[in-house]
């Protein structure tokens, strides 16, 4: 994985907060960036579907920060949400080269949930995001 961040889900405000970031430099912690309410937000908050792009081409008009992404050298992605009593608390994201993420590497991270949803339950009650 060349970047991994987990967002805090803010539905009224219109933006996500990033409360982790293996590269705080492109991605500060805390920094935002807008949710795109689209189908692919629509599934991953109403139906829990994880978001799997596998090349460039698949992520045009579903990241506004396309243009950095690329230029760390990512062209796949992985975004899981985390939910909790029906609620979106956020996702766990992850990006690498194009053709990275096939099947077996999104099954194990969506291995990885419970322990996300406690992240996020644990921030929740530590402060405000």
């Amino acid at each position: 994985m060349k970047l991994f961040t987990m967002t805090a889900d803010n539905p009224d405000t219109g933006y996500v907060r990033r409360v982790y970031s293996s590269d705080e430099l492109a991605y500060p912690i805390l920094g935002t960036k807008p949710i795109v309410f689209d189908a692919s937000y629509e599934a991953m908050t109403r139906d829990r579907k994880t978001y799997v792009a596998a090349s460039l081409k698949e992520m045009e008009g579903e990241f506004p920060d396309l243009e950095l992404i690329k230029s760390l050298g990512c062209g796949s992605a992985i975004n899981m949400p985390v939910v909790a009593g029906g609620k979106m608390l956020g996702s766990v994201n992850l990006l690498h080269e194009e053709h990275y993420y096939g099947p077996e590497r999104v099954a194990q991270m969506e291995e990885l949930v419970v322990p996300a949803m406690a992240c996020f339950l644990i921030l929740r009650n530590s402060f405000t995001i």
